[in-house]
């Protein structure tokens, strides 16, 4: 019994006409009536929203507050003008200002017709994108990319992105390695970290892909801990932990001051955590 799930939806690729992607929609809304209908879950199903314009994210919000039972709305394919030229790993949302802009017109266009709470796929794969999401006012995000990036010899670090630790060559990304010694404060972190793995044994990080694993899991939540104090606190203080902390430093410093921007441009309101 999941706390929450998300049905077998049709999401969008590359390629695909308008009227091919309305078609995929209404699979997607077939299936949400008949999930609905036929399981016991009932309101701990998450529906997924798909779009492929701005008229058709409002029409199809609405169509999912009159008939979608739940108190979360899962982004899915909202398709902008780099949709078709993106060529990468759907798994993860490969943060950019296209995304940006995308992901606060989603969230916006969700909080102004409807009484969802946007939740982020993909989203969640590092504490920099999860704080970005929350501050873009997302009310929980998701990602596989912990345990991805654990089988690719890569930790996450609190409050900041991911480090290589294992034997052999990284096949993505371009993470530096936690023992190049250009980075003291990096080890330092991973020496105070209190996972169940690095209590016991930190050798185990380096040899055993599952030992990163849970880490990994162990970091974003965490994080996601932190978010949740930071929120209760209220906006600015959110922000000013962000700017100092978790951003200050960061390669995607110019993404946050972007989405700094963008949101306050927008009036996105404030999302309470769960």
């Amino acid at each position: 019994m999941p706390d929450l799930t998300i049905p077998l939806d049709f999401p969008f690729s590359g390629g695909l006409q308008r009227s091919q992607m309305a078609k995929r929609w209404k699979k997607t809304q077939d299936n949400i009536k008949f999930w609905q209908g036929s399981t016991k879950l009932r309101r701990r199903l998450v529906p997924s929203l798909h779009s492929w314009d701005k008229s058709s994210l409002e029409s199809n919000v609405k169509w999912l507050q009159k008939h979608a039972d739940s108190d979360f709305v899962a982004l899915g394919s909202i398709v902008n003008d780099s949709f078709h030229s993106f060529s990468g790993f759907f798994g993860d949302r490969a943060p950019s200002v296209d995304l940006v802009d995308m992901l606060l017109l989603a969230i916006k266009t969700v909080q102004e017709n409807s009484d969802f709470k946007a939740h982020l796929m993909g989203f969640g794969s590092s504490p920099l994108t999860m704080h970005l999401g929350y501050y873009m006012g997302a009310g929980s995000v998701d990602s596989a990319g912990s345990r991805r990036k654990a089988a690719y010899g890569k930790i996450i670090l609190p409050g900041t992105g991911e480090r290589y630790v294992g034997n052999s060559t990284a096949s993505f990304g371009n993470e530096p390695n936690l023992f190049d010694g250009k980075r003291p404060e990096d080890i330092a972190l991973w020496e105070r970290c209190g996972c169940p793995i690095c209590v016991v044994n930190k050798d185990q990080i380096l040899v055993d892909w599952k030992a990163r694993a849970i880490h990994n899991e162990f970091v974003m939540k965490e994080e996601r801990r932190i978010a949740e104090l930071m929120m209760a606190a209220g906006l600015p203080a959110y922000e000013a932990y962000l700017d100092n902390r978790v951003f200050a430093r960061s390669s995607l410093r110019y993404l946050w001051e972007y989405a700094k921007r963008r949101r306050k441009f927008l009036r996105i309101s404030e999302v309470l955590l769960r």
